[in-house]
């Protein structure tokens, strides 16, 4: 006789979490799983905002006003 029981059939996947980490006391492993998880950043935002303005201001030739 076979269990009938969901909870016997269901897939189990279990993971391994650091809680001696340094990061976040265990609650990330990896600096991608924090990156993951909590999405775009506003510094990170900032940073592209300032390398399109001096990659804008270095594309753009410089005019002489006589």
């Amino acid at each position: 006789i076979l269990n009938q029981k969901r909870s016997h059939r269901e897939q189990i996947e279990l993971r391994f979490i650091d809680t001696s980490s340094k990061f976040g006391h265990g609650r990330f492993q990896t600096h991608e799983e924090k990156r993951i998880f909590m999405g775009p950043l506003k510094k990170h935002r900032l940073q592209e905002e300032q390398q399109l303005t001096t990659t804008a201001a270095a594309t753009t030739p410089q005019t002489k006003s006589s």
